[in-house]
């Protein structure tokens, strides 16, 4: 059985299991901490291999900032004094990385394993705060590197390799206005995109950090709290009231991309998953999807016996019609065995599932 987690409020500071079903209550953990991330589902990052739900705190005073839950009962598993934590804990693909953003301490990678082992701290010179838009990892060019994605305070772009034990700065974004979203990557084209302060969406070459090209047009206006995510092809735009949707250049070119869509049409009725198609299949299958209405939205692939096998969808999205594609490997990118799959779309207010059949 899936099961939901949520972050408490600053009052009670409590980490709340829903139970998928009816969303009543699992158990309750009561943190000692002055404000656990008050986001929701979005303040906790569950590592399913572990069976842990680890948090954040944002304002520590001498508590630990950094808590791991175990699922089967809401005991403390591990907790580590992180500093004050502005951003989701992150967890890479394989799971052996936990990594965290900080106020004044720069990016920590810990060992998600009890007792929850510092690896490394990767300081930012001069000082500046990490945001909350710490990407999760993608694999860089380095063998055995795993490449993260930070924006700091002031507006700059890194991405840090993780070597082990240590870290590395790989590049950072120079002579460009400063960045205001969360950075997506396009594995396929191996590019970086990224709102900046001139109301533009960038797209940045994900090898050396270089600023290619301004993919979009300027609005009519600043972007209001922007974000930007993948969908497939589409590149999505939400700022304020404004949603936009862009083809990718999935050839690879520097040139700038087509907008598709100017004005959503009418939101739809009820969370859904439209259609499955082809379905059975092999080796890959593409699922239609609908969200009523913004907020947190999750689509994964589970297995019979309810263990994660991949997740395709993990991000806030506006109410519209989305496409996605698996392609028939876990999130370890091991081709998965024949048979039957659940896929589970999960949204604010609702859940949807669908039997997947891999037929090789």
């Amino acid at each position: 059985m899936v099961t939901r987690y949520a972050c408490g409020t600053t009052t009670e500071n409590k980490v709340f299991a829903l139970r998928a079903t009816d969303l009543s209550i699992k158990w309750v953990f009561n943190a000692a901490a002055t404000h656990l991330m008050d986001y929701g589902t979005e303040g906790c990052v569950v590592d399913y291999a572990r069976n842990i739900v680890i948090c954040g705190t944002e304002q520590p005073t001498g508590q630990d900032g950094l808590w791991a839950i175990s699922t089967l009962s809401g005991s403390l598993a591990w907790s580590h004094n992180a500093g004050a934590i502005v951003n989701r804990p992150t967890l890479n693909a394989a799971g052996t990385r936990l990594y965290v953003g900080t106020k004044s301490n720069g990016v920590k990678a810990y060992d998600p394993t009890p007792p929850g082992s510092l690896l490394w701290t990767y300081p930012l010179v001069p000082a500046a705060t990490v945001t909350r838009n710490i990407s999760s990892e993608f694999r860089s060019g380095s063998p055995g590197a795993d490449r993260i994605l930070v924006t700091d305070s002031q507006g700059v772009l890194r991405a840090i390799d993780d070597l082990g034990s240590s870290a590395a700065l790989a590049w950072q974004t120079r002579g460009t206005v400063g960045v205001t979203t969360m950075p997506v990557v396009s594995p396929a084209v191996g590019k970086v995109y990224v709102g900046l302060t001139d109301g533009k969406i960038h797209q940045v070459n994900w090898s050396t950090g270089e600023d290619e090209v301004a993919v979009t047009d300027a609005p009519s206006g600043p972007l209001s709290d922007p974000t930007i995510s993948l969908n497939g092809e589409i590149l999505l735009l939400l700022s304020g009231e404004t949603f936009r949707q862009y083809l990718l250049p999935w050839g690879g070119t520097t040139s700038p991309i087509t907008e598709v869509e100017e004005t959503p049409s009418a939101p739809p009725a009820r969370l859904s998953l439209d259609r499955v198609a082809p379905n059975p299949f092999n080796p890959r299958t593409q699922i239609d999807y609908s969200i009523p209405v913004a907020g947190k939205t999750s689509l994964a692939v589970y297995d019979v016996r309810g263990h994660l096998v991949a997740r395709l969808v993990d991000e806030v999205l506006p109410p519209g019609r989305y496409r996605a594609f698996w392609d028939g490997r876990d999130a370890h990118g091991r081709a998965a065995a024949s048979g039957i799959y659940i896929a589970r779309l999960q949204g604010l207010r609702a859940a949807a599932t669908r039997k997947l059949v891999l037929a090789k």
